[in-house]
């Protein structure tokens, strides 16, 4: 392929507003994650998007099919990191900044806020004065923070309280500890959301985060050996000798998938289709 027609692919625009390398993402996406949408309304919609964000949107959805798609014979670890990955790529922000820089920004989320605690800050509260700033930080760029954010604007209540009553602090040597039921108690749909949080906060951090940065590797139920950490079918995860969080049946990888992908949907019905 010649440079002018590698050109082309990136500059040269259909009657949807996509180049031709986009429109073929787009066409693959939609029979893979949308058949049930029109493919020329879907190709117009995702044409019309800001550059960065459509392909954010390219991007969840693509990471969202290989986590069903995968081969996995013994470690399921990077099935979880394509699903949250999926997440963060539709809710990541495109003008992402580290604390560092933000901490000097003068074109900054939480700008204000920050400049107002610096003012009233002296020596003798410095400590105090970071980790206010690290939270504002935070609230504004995030990544968990964001993930949270997906589950708690695009997933229905129901699906919200199937994570919520799955997963609940067990002891390890309890004998037959998948047959513990823990009660399900009457909440509020503001009380759902800020368990959601803590919740949501969990999975990303045994699921996502100890994947990524300290190689743990969550192996098959079959393959599991005494003392061991499971992510197979009953996802029982083992955090020391005597405390474990037990994740029910009902959030599988498989089924929580499934929440993730009505997410997905519900986004691009919300954000993308409106």
């Amino acid at each position: 392929m010649s440079l002018e027609q590698i050109s082309k692919l990136f500059y040269e625009k259909n009657e949807f507003g996509l180049r031709d390398l986009d429109n073929t993402q787009i066409e693959i996406i939609q029979k893979l994650v949308f058949p049930e949408e029109d493919i020329k309304e879907f190709k117009t919609l995702i044409g019309k998007l800001e550059w960065t964000k459509m392909h954010q949107f390219v991007n969840a959805c693509f990471f969202l099919h290989e986590s069903e798609n995968i081969c996995s014979k013994y470690c399921e670890s990077i099935k979880y990191v394509l699903l949250f990955t999926a997440i963060e790529s539709i809710m990541g922000d495109k003008d992402y900044m580290d604390f560092k820089d933000w901490l000097i920004s003068n074109n900054c989320k939480g700008k204000l806020e920050r400049d107002s605690k610096i003012a009233n800050s002296n020596a003798l509260n410095f400590k105090k004065l970071i980790e206010e700033l690290f939270k504002i930080y935070i609230d504004s760029y995030g990544v968990t923070e964001h993930v949270r954010r997906f589950f708690l604007n695009y997933i229905s209540l129901e699906d919200k309280k199937t994570i919520i009553y799955s997963i609940q602090k067990v002891k390890s040597n309890t004998p037959e500890i998948s047959n513990i039921i823990t009660p399900v108690p009457l909440m509020s749909d503001d009380e759902v959301n800020s368990k959601l949080k803590s919740k949501i906060s969990l999975l990303y951090d045994l699921f996502r985060n100890k994947i990524v940065h300290q190689g743990a590797r969550w192996i098959l139920e079959e393959n599991k050996q005494k003392g061991g950490i499971c992510a197979g079918n009953s996802l029982l995860i083992i955090l020391d000798e005597t405390n474990s969080v037990k994740i029910d049946d009902k959030l599988n990888i498989n089924k929580f998938r499934d929440i993730v992908t009505k997410g997905l949907k519900e986004y691009y019905k919300r954000d993308i289709k409106k």
